[in-house]
Order: structure tokens, then sequence, then C-alpha cells
């Protein structure tokens, strides 16, 4: 791929100036932008129509958290806990969650642009009906995740492991899993066709177009 093409096909980094370490409550009355927040609150918080622009996050525990409708743009999540966490169905871009446990996280029909995953638990994780475009998961565990009609546009796999994914009615083509662990993969046929893998890992697709393999 020429070089300058392989750029733009990547993710934008969220835009962070200087930060501030601040309070969540401090935030809620004063504005997210430039603050960095370094615990969430215990009892249960709604965060309406609030700008998180700018804003970087560390181990923060959201389960007490409502996003609501908001869009979330510009934010970077540091080791923060996303336990069951579900995300809004509006616009998520140019984010960055750096070893964050998100087990049962859900996307559905969430639209992803520009949005980083490194080092992240994203096991039994949902993408259902999700939109995503320039976003990577870099060695993440997305073992069980799930993914049912959603939309893939220049999005990496780098040294993940999906064991016993299911991906059904979801466009694989140009999707690379070469690096990747697809042990127990649950895919459609009209899926896979422009999916990238080795040849060690296209004989566990054998099955799915009816051959049998005998020596």
């Amino acid at each position: 791929m020429d070089a300058k093409k392989k750029i733009a096909h990547e993710p934008k980094k969220p835009l962070i100036g200087d930060l501030e370490e601040r309070s969540f409550a401090a935030c809620l009355r004063c504005g997210f932008s430039g603050a960095l927040i370094r615990k969430a609150p215990d009892a249960k918080t709604e965060i309406p129509e609030q700008n998180l622009d700018g804003s970087v996050f560390e181990d923060c525990d959201f389960s007490t958290i409502d996003f609501g409708d908001c869009d979330l743009g510009n934010i970077i999540f540091r080791r923060c806990s996303f336990l069951n966490f579900n995300f809004p169905k509006s616009h998520i871009g140019r984010m960055a969650f750096d070893s964050c446990n998100m087990v049962g996280v859900r996307f559905i029909e969430a639209g992803l642009e520009d949005v980083v995953f490194r080092d992240c638990n994203l096991q039994l994780a949902n993408f259902s009906g999700a939109r995503m475009r320039r976003v990577s998961f870099l060695s993440c565990r997305m073992d069980e995740s799930y993914y049912a009609e959603t939309t893939f546009s220049y999005v990496r796999f780098g040294k993940c492991t999906l064991r016993a994914a299911e991906v059904f009615k979801t466009p694989l083509k140009d999707v690379d899993w070469r690096t990747c662990e697809i042990e127990g993969l649950h895919v459609d046929i009209g899926s896979l066709p422009g999916l990238i893998v080795t040849p060690f890992q296209s004989v566990a697709f054998v099955p799915l177009l009816g051959l049998v393999v005998k020596d």
C-alpha cells in the first residue's frame, strides 16, 4: 500500500492539550475539557450533554457512569474499567483505550471512528450493528466477542485473540487476521469473501465450504 494511503487509513489521534488534574465532581460543574481525572464517583452519575473533549481518565471505574446520548471524542482512557458497560449509540471518535478492562462491553449500533484499543480485555464484547472506520485493535483479548451486521472500514487487528468469536452478516473484505488467534471462530460463509488469513488458519473454514478433507 502507498505510504500516504496507509497513513490516511490509520486512526487519527485524540486532540489533547495541557492537562489539569480535577475531580469528577468539579468537571460536572465546570466542564471536562483539559481535565485529568483519576477517580470516578461511587454513586450512579449521568453525564447529560457534557463536552468531554480533551480529557484523560486514569484508573477510573465507570460502572456507575451513564454517558446518556453524548457524542464522545478526543478522550483517552488508561487502565479504566468498563465491565459490562453500555456505550451510547451516538458517534464515538478520536478516542484511545489503553489497558482497559472491557469484558462484556456493548457498542451496539455505535459509530466508532478513529478509535484505538490497545492491550484491552474485550472478551464477550458486543459490536452488533456497529459502524467502524479507522479502528485499531492491538494486542487485545477478544475471545467470544460478537459481531452481527457490523461494518468494517480500515479496521486493523494486530496480535489479538478472537477464540470462539461469532461473526454474522458482517463483510470481512480486507480484514487481516493473520497475526490473530481464531480457534473456534463461528462465522457465516457470506461474511468470508476477502478475509485475509494464513494457509494454516484457512483450514478452519473448510467445513463452511462443505468440503471433506482426507489424506
